[in-house]
């Protein structure tokens, strides 16, 4: 009798190896060693089961690493165990861009095989429609679930990768290609038979096309009156998981590994009933004892997450009366239309040195360089910060770097969703040209992902994750999330930590000041460089928990104990009632009042660079 270690669970479970609801733990050992060394046994099968050449090389790799990328988002798993062929054999054209086998062989535990089209092999799009990295993670989410035979909700899951919001929801309206056969052959049926009386002309048999149109739009119906009830079903099971984690990824994987009856069980269920359900089954199934060991014992719940919305320990959010009293006696200031600066030249862009160069775009938006990574935080080159470029707060001078002059970027980080820390047209632009990783807090992957942005890590607060040489920490930040008034707080905002050995920037993205610098300072030491807002903090009664003024910035500056630090976030766009010119000079003031040098907090120009050995 085999048993299990912890560590080899949790390693099974992260390369999509899970228990089937019915499948002994003898029977998974067996099955998930198989799968694991089944590139090595691929030689033995070709000529029997197999009728093409896998193609194991590092173009492989690579397709399936580009697939696992949204696979360990939405899932937690990444199978690149699985073997790849570039073959067309037996792809009808409805089949889309691939294809699974799954082998069962007496006495030969259940595998899977990843067949490709061919063209895929130096193309990433089929027939236009059909994007290869979210076809790849869309049949690699399948691999989880191969001893599961679970039809109702399998689709739905599988479809979660789509950046389509159309096909994310309409994709699963059929549920096998049986199904999608039937209503194929429903509809030449009616058209073969409407072109028949049309042709011969038979008056008396007009009334049958009519009649047999009815058969297909029951079909139909039926399909998206059962697509509706499973989409809602699907939908609320995962909010009740949300609300038991208070960890949206977590909540995810967990929900990838129930059954279609599981689903439904927990969409009915409220959280205290899940709770309890979760800690019957964790004894009794290999499937749960996974589940609990994964994502239980090793998440940590969220103390600024409800299942819905993310928080502030201090409450932050502003009433529709407090914004209609901030419009109604707000101060007129005038801002310039223009100010002319000069962008700096590219061969400046080009530095190899280890030192730390930072150039200041504009807004929160600048260019890191340090040890041969490029780094760009909250990039906007828009005209505006709006959903709408016709209007909303216009820029008042052009970018410091023409975005053509940008050296590769490796790197993006984006704080919040704000249209002037997360502007889509120039986040889409550095992806086309680029192609970085972006890295965000929690909730924003998905809505990147579906803009077409294809490397994106999500971290909560305190969360790391590692870039290069580099060690990246998410943390908090006193402020907001909301594209628009639906989505308020519903992903996570906040500021980073960019650690290389001892050294470290802190980048805070847009927060109001509070006692998690303290808290940074003692987590991670002294930063050698703090990139700290200073603008749009007028009026205070108002603005003052979600944006710092150049004092709060000075105080935020000494907490950290900062060597140095960087001013941002002010002098582009208009967002709030002070004078165009009153940052710089209250920061100065603050300065002078807590006896600073001016070289301890710097004020930088547009295309203005600063490097620091």
């Amino acid at each position: 009798m085999t048993t299990l270690s912890i560590d080899q669970l949790l390693h099974y479970n992260q390369q999509g190896l899970i228990p089937g609801p019915q499948e002994t733990e003898q029977a998974f050992s067996k099955r998930a060693s198989y799968c694991l060394d089944l590139k090595n046994q691929i030689p033995e099968m070709l000529g029997h089961e197999i009728p093409f050449d896998p193609e194991i090389s590092y173009l492989s790799e690579e397709i399936l690493s580009g697939g696992c990328k949204k696979t360990r988002r939405l899932y937690d798993i990444c199978p690149q165990w699985v073997p790849l062929f570039f073959s067309n054999y037996k792809l009808s054209f409805w089949h889309g861009g691939c294809a699974w086998i799954f082998q069962q062989r007496q006495n030969t535990p259940t595998s899977a095989f990843f067949q490709l089209r061919q063209n895929f092999r130096s193309s990433k799009h089929y027939l236009g429609i059909y994007n290869r990295n979210e076809l790849v993670s869309h049949e690699l989410s399948h691999v989880g679930r191969m001893m599961f035979e679970e039809p109702k909700f399998e689709e739905i899951l599988a479809y979660r990768s789509s950046r389509s919001s159309f096909r994310r929801f309409f994709g699963p309206i059929v549920q096998s290609s049986v199904e999608s056969m039937i209503f194929m052959l429903t509809l030449l049926i009616v058209i073969t038979l409407d072109l028949f009386v049309l042709i011969n002309g038979y008056e008396e048999f007009f009334h049958l096309p009519m009649i047999t149109r009815l058969i297909p739009l029951g079909l139909f119906g039926y399909a998206f009156i059962r697509l509706c009830i499973r989409q809602y079903q699907f939908k609320k099971a995962l909010i009740n998981l949300k609300k038991i984690f208070l960890n949206t990824h977590a909540a995810n994987a967990v929900l990838y590994r129930l059954t279609d009856h599981e689903v439904v069980l927990f969409s009915k269920m409220n959280a205290e009933d899940i709770s309890k359900y979760i800690s019957e089954q964790k004894n009794q199934t290999l499937r749960w004892k996974m589940i609990d060991e994964a994502y239980f014992k090793k998440s940590n719940l969220s103390n600024h997450f409800n299942g819905v919305h993310f928080y502030n320990h201090l409450p932050t959010d502003r009433t529709l009366k407090d914004i209609l009293k901030w419009m109604w006696h707000r101060k007129t200031t005038i801002w310039p239309q223009h100010i002319p600066i000069e962008p700096i030249s590219k061969n400046s862009l080009l530095s190899q040195t280890n030192d730390i160069s930072i150039t200041l775009v504009n807004h929160s938006t600048l260019l890191i360089q340090w040890k041969g990574v490029n780094i760009l935080t909250d990039p906007i080159w828009s005209e505006r910060c709006s959903p709408l470029q016709w209007i909303g707060p216009k820029r008042v001078h052009q970018p410091g770097i023409r975005f053509e002059d940008l050296p590769p970027i490796h790197l993006v980080l984006v704080s919040h969703n704000h249209y002037d820390h997360m502007d889509l047209s120039t986040l889409k632009k550095l992806e086309e040209y680029h192609q970085p990783q972006f890295i965000t807090g929690l909730g924003n992957a998905d809505y990147l992902s579906n803009q077409g942005l294809d490397d994106i890590v999500e971290l909560d607060w305190w969360e790391n994750t590692s870039f290069h040489h580099f060690h990246i920490s998410f943390t908090p930040a006193k402020h907001f999330s909301m594209r628009h008034p639906l989505n308020k707080n519903k992903t996570l905002w906040g500021g980073f930590i960019l650690k290389n050995d001892k050294d470290y920037i802190y980048f805070a993205g847009d927060t109001g000041y509070m006692q998690d610098f303290i808290e940074i300072k003692k987590r991670y030491g002294s930063p050698k460089l703090s990139l700290l807002p200073i603008g749009a903090y007028e009026p205070r009664w108002f603005m003052q928990p979600i944006h710092m003024s150049p004092s709060d910035a000075v105080q935020a500056h000494l907490d950290l104990d900062s060597k140095q630090s960087i001013a941002i976030h002010f002098g582009t766009f208009k967002l709030s009632d002070e004078e165009f010119d009153d940052p710089p000079k209250k920061l100065k003031e603050a300065l002078a009042e807590n006896s600073l040098t001016e070289n301890k907090f710097i004020i930088l120009k547009p295309g203005e660079q600063i490097c620091i050995n």
